[in-house]
């Protein structure tokens, strides 16, 4: 199973959200999830602020922006401070995306956690990736990177022993 995941990237005229002595990230309850500078080592203007909203929260902030638009979106956020000119949104919705259907693998309480290697183990020619192939970052981007680089060198493996097979 995977979970409900959508990432909402905004791009605002300045940084409204940076105070000296505040946050640059935050964790909510509300349909917005996460929020983070998306650009803190960036300096320049404008700046963005990446959200990333799970579960129920991915689907409210959907709806948030299809029905109400990205002002709705962005009066969410006054808490932070008065926002300036929004210059661009953009949302990833891992539900919606047909290659992944979701954000990140769920294991209910009936998996097995000794089983999780073998999410990972080649099946014949058959190469495995993604986040929920990882014992170290499962649910993370990080997971899907480790794990994308394990399936290539698999790959290259088998292909050398193919070649030396042929030769």
């Amino acid at each position: 199973r995977y979970g409900h995941a959508t990432r909402v990237l905004l791009q605002f005229e300045s940084r409204f959200w940076k105070h000296i002595g505040r946050p640059i990230a935050y964790g909510t309850d509300q349909p917005i999830g996460a929020v983070w500078d998306a650009n803190e080592q960036q300096e320049a203007r404008p700046g963005i602020l990446s959200l990333l909203a799970g579960g129920r929260a991915s689907t409210e902030v959907r709806q948030i922006v299809d029905t109400q638009g990205w002002r709705a979106l962005v009066k969410r956020l006054a808490w932070l401070g008065k926002p300036s000119r929004l210059l661009h949104g953009l949302t990833v919705d891992w539900d919606r995306d047909k290659w992944s259907r979701g954000g990140y693998a769920v294991f209910d309480p009936r998996f097995d956690p000794a089983l999780r290697p073998w999410l990972a183990r080649p099946a014949g020619r058959i190469v495995f990736a993604g986040e929920h192939t990882s014992t170290r970052w499962q649910g993370y981007m990080n997971g899907a990177v480790e794990s994308g680089r394990r399936a290539a060198l698999e790959v290259a493996v088998m292909a050398r022993l193919e070649y030396r097979a042929i030769v």
